[in-house]
């Protein structure tokens, strides 16, 4: 399928816009979109699978074009017909409560036959390689699940034109080769997949081209072996992600350190079935730890239970070689959910920072994650990365013992990561205690200071 954008203009209700965009994607190109957070990449995606100007207010000029069709002038039914997404929030487009059913309902919207789909859905389990997903409530499930559904449910209608927006932001590294591998038989298969993303290292030997946008326009355009021969060093001064995974390199922890929150037993699970059985696990004042594993493996409830939002099965902590009680982790803790929309909850960018502490300058804060600009917009206004930015400025602001972030790097530039690494490493340094939940090994590598791995609910600290 061909995609063709000229002189497009998306201005949303609040007057601020994108554009004007000229791009083209040939039928059975793989295009990756990238870019600073905030430079309009997610709204290219809306233009191509009608979002934009279908289901969102604001005012589109130009032409977006389909097969030589023009997307305002299209029926949505057709232009779901044509293009399959997948969201940079996997809840946005969540229509049922059931792994099974959500996964179906692309194909059931379309009026396939009930035979058709049982074979469709059987072959994407198995491709997918999610069958232990099937018949499960969408709420039981990790962050990383949630996008293998939504990816599922993509594939699922065999449509010409695939559209991904930050696919593989909370996804372990077994995932993300897996995701890989399928979008290299979609592309084989002649498919049209356009992808939005920060982490470039998986897609450097998919990409056709890589699209650099910059406030709000197309910056730069690479074809794909021209990317590949660049540098993480000459990407990096682009404010892009390196091509290169990095290995963090962490370091020893001495005899004498002994100060921190000690986890003695913890026994924590949802319902009648225990999740995590964790014994002796330390996390040491001044020190970034991260803690990594695979999608599903109970790293997000670790961090619940650190700052007491679930309850245990059994609980003995102590700080400083004193218990705890919960209140305590109420009062003394502070978790960045991987959802920050979930913790949004003023009219502006600078009330949420006085939420957090009314004694507080707001532009100390808003400046530390580039956001001193934004003070006066309202939260939800921002790009995902800009959302994501806020949040742990107002976690700073806090100025809490333990601060906890889940996966707080998943949809952010180059750039961007760093200062958010130099802001938790600063926040360490003060005598604080700083948990990276997180598969960032860009962020690992820049701040971390030790790595506990949460494999089949046991943890392993090095």
């Amino acid at each position: 399928m061909d995609i063709a954008i000229h002189d497009a203009i998306w201005e949303y209700p609040d007057k601020t816009s994108v554009g004007p965009i000229d791009l083209t994607v040939e039928d059975g190109e793989f295009v990756v979109l990238t870019g600073p957070s905030g430079c309009g990449k997610t709204t290219v995606t809306r233009m191509i699978n009608g979002i934009i100007p279908h289901l969102l207010e604001g005012r589109l000029e130009g032409e977006v074009q389909l097969n030589g069709a023009d997307t305002i002038s299209m029926k949505t039914y057709d232009i779901t017909s044509t293009v399959a997404s997948v969201f940079q929030n996997p809840k946005t487009q969540f229509f049922t409560t059931n792994t099974t059913a959500e996964i179906l309902f692309p194909a059931e919207n379309l009026g396939m036959g009930i035979n058709e789909m049982k074979a469709r859905l059987d072959a994407v389990v198995n491709r997918f390689g999610i069958g232990h997903l099937m018949d499960r409530s969408i709420f039981a499930l990790s962050g990383g699940q949630k996008q293998l559904i939504c990816l599922a449910a993509c594939c699922i209608t065999d449509v010409p034109c695939v559209v991904l927006d930050e696919p593989t932001s909370n996804l372990d590294i077994d995932t993300i080769e897996r995701i890989g591998a399928i979008l290299a038989e979609l592309k084989q298969a002649g498919k049209t997949i356009v992808v939005s993303e920060h982490r470039l290292d998986w897609l450097s030997s998919l990409a056709d081209r890589v699209i650099v946008m910059r406030d709000g326009q197309v910056e730069r355009a690479f074809v794909g072996d021209e990317f590949k021969s660049l540098s993480s060093v000459q990407l990096h001064d682009m404010g892009l992600r390196g091509a290169d995974p990095p290995v963090p390199r962490i370091s020893a922890r001495s005899e004498d350190e002994r100060g921190g929150l000690v986890i003695e037993e913890l026994d924590c699970g949802y319902g009648k079935k225990p999740l995590l059985h964790i014994r002796d696990l330390m996390f040491l004042r001044g020190k970034v730890t991260a803690v990594v594993g695979g999608n599903g493996q109970g790293k997000t409830t670790l961090g619940k239970a650190l700052c007491g939002l679930v309850k245990p099965i059994r609980l003995k902590v102590t700080m400083d070689g004193s218990p705890v009680r919960r209140r305590w982790q109420r009062d003394s803790c502070y978790m960045i959910l991987q959802d920050v929309n979930a913790q949004l909850f003023t009219s502006s960018v600078e009330k949420e920072i006085l939420l957090s502490n009314g004694a507080c300058d707001p532009q100390e804060y808003l400046a530390v994650v580039g956001l001193e600009n934004k003070h006066e917009e309202h939260p939800l206004s921002l790009s995902g990365g800009e959302r994501q930015r806020l949040a742990i400025a107002a976690a700073l602001a806090a100025k809490r013992d333990v601060l906890v972030a889940d996966e707080p790097t998943s949809g952010m530039d180059y750039l961007n990561m760093r200062r958010v690494a130099a802001a938790m490493r600063r926040y360490a340094d003060a005598g604080r205690i700083v948990v990276l939940i997180t598969h960032d090994r860009e962020l690992i590598e820049a701040c971390a200071d030790e790595i506990v791995v949460v494999e089949d609910g046991e943890v392993h600290q090095t």
